[in-house]
């Protein structure tokens, strides 16, 4: 069986528990832009969770915020850390979800 291309992305948490590591697979073959795409819903998926607000409300903050980010940064490496830490501080302001 052929293994599948993986992107991990790493999570810190707030509460201090260490790091979580989410994993995305990719079929083989697959480009860049779909493993970067993998990435983001993981991440999407764990801010969702973790915030505990609807899922397309934060694919929509996280989206905007990194596309802002993208289309001004200088170094792209961390982008997505920023992009979710300041989805989770939009969210925090919003209140409680669900």
């Amino acid at each position: 069986m052929p293994r599948l291309a993986t992107t991990a992305v790493i999570i810190r948490t707030k509460s201090g528990n260490g790091e979580r590591a989410v994993e995305c697979f990719s079929p083989p073959g697959a480009s860049r832009d779909d493993e970067d795409r993998a990435a983001d819903e993981a991440v999407i998926e764990r801010i969702s969770d973790d915030t505990r607000h609807p899922i397309d409300d934060v694919r929509r903050l996280y989206l905007s915020e990194l596309a802002a980010l993208r289309s001004s940064a200088r170094l792209h490496a961390f982008v997505s850390i920023i992009a979710t830490k300041r989805v989770k501080a939009t969210l925090r302001r919003r209140g409680k979800a669900r």
